[in-house]
């Protein structure tokens, strides 16, 4: 396999000799200093733009620049560098996210994903991380990720964090061309625009990434021998966007704009259903498919009314089809299905937004969703050729909700050590399925001086039962009885910022009632024996430590995560988990053109996959990974930046979990070398 990597990293070389750009016209990162990286605005924690020091939530924020530095590819790469949040790829999933713990089959659920403001998860499944790799990272302009709840500010989705999106926006008339060529058959272009007239505007982004066969080996276990075998996945992602926005400034303070955005993803053997079943029965073919299309619109206007009050309104309009294939023929089922599934959302926020001298602000508004799940097809094809058919009974389902929403703060100077803040917010949410649901936040920011500042916050979250958890499957039974669950979360909070440092530490501490999960029943319905049901108590806590130095002409970036999360009911530790995390960056900056990153990941966690039989049980214990990728640049002018990435540099064979028993867990790519260049014209 070495030998392989070595004559495709040669032919790679032969043909493409730049690498990937630093989107040298937006921040550089040869030159930002910690001033500049600190003051960098926040959006998806309040109404009002934050910085890291001001926000009252736990969030990451990351831009072309940053996910350049690190080597990343797609989003799910991205949010594996995140701190205390792991991102695997799952049974036709691009990728099973989990924030803080509590990683299992429901994981994707509890996230809300969000694209320019607009609420993107699904109706059936609660999530929107199924085809998450499909946004393309050309197309955005920032990735936010808020570890913890945030139903005061985005809703139901918002139980155990948020993952907030923002396509590309410059400020000035610019034009870019990227091209990417690697091993694993990479390869990607875009092409960016945006061009500015006297009162209007017009953004444009094409892009296009593929992986092709990535080989990636995994091991299944089996029963009539007694031994350990392998399969491989091909592992392989098509991505297409288009994004198109256009605004004009019709009057003074008054701005209207249209966005119109296309995202397509066909991903190729995904991970399969592992052990679940209690043997691997789909052994060297554990593989699933996944393919999605998403097109939206949205509509929307800003009025300044004053210096200090402003008013936004927007509504939009989207529509999902996606389809899931897996082959279970050799299986206990005996069949070949396919899903093809269909939902439109549209929806409208309206929002007043009020600073005062004092420092305090105000914002005030109203929101509406509306969803149908248009379409539900399920297509069986058993061993003898019969081919069945189903609708299934929750297509037609349509669910709206009408929601209140507060976000404020307000300083006082109760002490001498400096100003104190007050921060709050609240959601009221009413649904047709169920009672008013409350998420009130409050957040208590003591800033001993300019630099340093002490946060003790407070949230709670719910989660509405998705469409999958109240009408089952094949598999699992229906459940008309689903209430919500509930999550309270606080969190403490130290950062300071020096000349050359920032540091900051957090300590937190979830609970989670009323958690929706598969239960085994008493007495089987129509044959089925499991079902979604409304059960006990379940509880993390943890800390995450971060560091940022920027020294002369090295920077180094540290983020270290301990956690722990458990069901309360049974004692079980959710051990897939990782409990200890560790990201270490160290850039060195050689002169104006060259610059070199290198970044390493290290995981500890006590159970390699999650696990739901005995069968599964075997080849399940600790597990760790460590991978390091290094990136050059070369910023050849003003206008061409080149970069060299070499992802997992020691060719280790890592794992990240599985949540369906697979041995050792879901694999990581092996080494691998992308080469690619940006023009800024």
């Amino acid at each position: 396999m070495k030998q392989h990597f070595v004559t495709k990293l040669i032919t790679t070389i032969s043909i493409q000799f730049f690498s990937v750009s630093l989107f040298a016209h937006e921040r550089d990162l040869f030159s930002i200093s910690l001033e500049e990286l600190m003051d960098i605005k926040v959006t998806s924690t309040s109404y009002f733009d934050q910085t890291r020091m001001d926000a009252s939530s736990s969030v990451t924020h990351s831009d072309p620049a940053h996910w350049q530095e690190l080597g990343v590819r797609t989003l799910g790469e991205l949010l594996n560098n995140m701190p205390s949040t792991i991102s695997p790829q799952g049974f036709a999933s691009s990728r099973v996210t989990s924030i803080r713990g509590f990683f299992d089959f429901n994981s994707n659920s509890g996230i809300a994903t969000r694209l320019d403001d607009i609420p993107v998860n699904k109706l059936r499944s609660g999530t929107g991380m199924l085809g998450i790799e499909g946004f393309d990272l050309a197309t955005l302009s920032n990735v936010e990720l808020i570890r913890g709840p945030g139903s005061a500010m985005h809703g139901a989705d918002a139980f155990h964090g948020v993952i907030s999106m923002q396509t590309y926006a410059p400020t000035e008339a610019t034009k870019t061309v990227q091209l990417e060529a690697g091993t694993e058959q990479d390869g990607a272009g875009s092409v960016l625009a945006h061009f500015e007239g006297e009162q209007q505007g017009l953004t444009a982004v094409l892009s296009q990434r593929k992986l092709g066969d990535q080989a990636l080996q995994y091991e299944y276990n089996e029963p009539a021998l007694g031994q350990v075998r392998s399969g491989e996945r091909s592992n392989e992602l098509e991505i297409s966007n288009l994004v198109v926005k256009y605004s004009a400034h019709v009057r003074t303070g008054t701005e209207l704009y249209a966005n119109a955005y296309l995202f397509n993803m066909d991903a190729n053997q995904l991970p399969g259903i592992g052990a679940t079943l209690g043997e691997p029965g789909m052994a060297d073919k554990d593989w699933s498919y996944y393919r999605s299309l998403t097109s939206l619109m949205k509509l929307g206007m800003n009025h300044q009314w004053s210096d200090q009050s402003k008013f936004s309104v927007f509504g939009y309009y989207w529509k999902n089809e996606d389809v899931y294939n897996t082959d279970f023929r050799d299986t206990v089922l005996g069949v070949n299905v396919e899903e093809q599934r269909q939902e439109s959302h549209w929806g409208l926020q309206a929002i007043n937004r009020h600073s005062f001298d004092n420092g305090a602000n105000l914002a005030y508004g109203y929101e509406y969703r509306g969803a149908v799940l248009d379409e539900f097809n399920v297509t069986a094809l058993d061993n003898s050729g019969s081919l069945i058919e189903v609708q299934r009974e929750e297509a037609g389902t349509e669910s709206d909700s009408h929601s209140l929403l507060l976000d404020g703060r307000y300083p006082l100077y109760l002490f001498d050590l400096g100003k104190t803040e007050i921060v709050y917010g609240l959601r009221l949410d009413e649904f047709e399925e169920f009672d008013l649901q409350t998420s009130p936040r409050l957040g208590l920011l003591q800033h001993l001086n300019d630099r340093t500042v002490i946060k003790l916050l407070y949230g709670q979250a719910f989660r509405a039962p998705n469409l999958l958890e109240r009408f089952g499957s094949e598999q699992i039974a229906a459940n008309d009885d689903l209430q919500p669950e509930a999550l309270e979360t606080i969190e403490l909070v130290l950062q300071t910022q020096f000349e050359h440092l920032f540091a900051g530490i957090t300590l937190f501490a979830n609970d989670w009632s009323d958690a929706i999960r598969t239960e085994a029943l008493d007495v089987p319905v129509n044959g089925v024996d499991f079902q979604f049901q409304n059960t006990g108590q379940n509880k993390a806590y943890g800390f995450e430590l971060e560091t940022l130095a920027r020294w002369n002409k090295f920077r180094f970036d540290t983020m270290l995560s301990h956690v722990r999360s458990k069901n309360d009911d049974t004692g079980e530790y959710f051990d897939a988990f990782p409990d200890w995390m560790l990201n270490i960056g160290v850039g060195y900056t050689f002169n104006a053109n060259w610059d070199l990153y290198t970044s390493t990941r290290y995981h500890h966690r006590k159970q390699a996959a999650e696990v739901f039989s005995a069968a599964a049980m075997a080849n399940q214990g600790p597990e760790t990974f460590l991978r390091t990728d290094i990136v050059l640049a070369w910023m050849v002018s003003s206008s061409l930046t080149t970069r060299m990435t070499i992802r997992n540099l020691f060719n280790r064979d890592d794992f990240q979990p599985g949540y369906m028993g697979q041995v050792k867990g879901v694999p990581d790519n092996g080494i691998n070398l992308s080469l690619s260049a940006s023009w800024h014209l």
